[in-house]
């Protein structure tokens, strides 16, 4: 798992360097693994190298959280499923930031609490796990396929 997080920068910057960042690994996979990428083109997604150029080479589309929430409400009118309701104001990642809530000990926290506690430099970050590159990258559609090391009930030991 790759997760910058930039001090004293704004949400465009944060968006700035994720591109950056998706476009060198699409090249990179271009440049150094092309012969496994035709092997994954041959034998699971036919487009896979022709998404690599096209994201190594285009400019991103920025769009605000309400277009895209938009956007996605038109899919489900238009028939597309989602497993998660597309509602707007939802931040699926408010459930995991209640640590007192969730009966977790705050003593492994504490550091972090303590570096937040007077406030803090403006900063954006954002995570892209390797797995999810490679889901992206191959074409594959389920990340179980992906991972190096997988581990199962029953044989988390590896």
């Amino acid at each position: 798992m790759v997760e910058p997080e930039i001090a004293f920068a704004e949400l465009k910057d944060d968006m700035n360097c994720a591109e950056a960042y998706v476009k060198f690994l699409c090249q990179w996979l271009l440049d150094n693994c092309l012969e496994d990428m035709e092997f994954m083109a041959d034998k699971f997604d036919k487009g896979c190298i022709d998404r690599l150029k096209l994201v190594a080479s285009t400019p991103f589309i920025r769009v605000s959280y309400t277009e895209a929430v938009e956007i996605l409400e038109d899919a489900v009118k238009n028939g597309k499923k989602f497993e998660n309701e597309v509602k707007w104001g939802i931040d699926l990642a408010s459930e995991h930031e209640r640590i007192k809530k969730m009966g977790l000990p705050l003593e492994p926290y504490e550091w972090y609490l303590d570096l937040r506690r007077y406030g803090t430099v403006k900063h954006a970050g954002f995570g892209l796990g390797f797995e999810r590159m490679i889901l992206f990258a191959t074409g594959l559609e389920n990340i179980r396929d992906v991972i190096p090391f997988p581990r199962y009930p029953g044989r988390a030991d590896l």
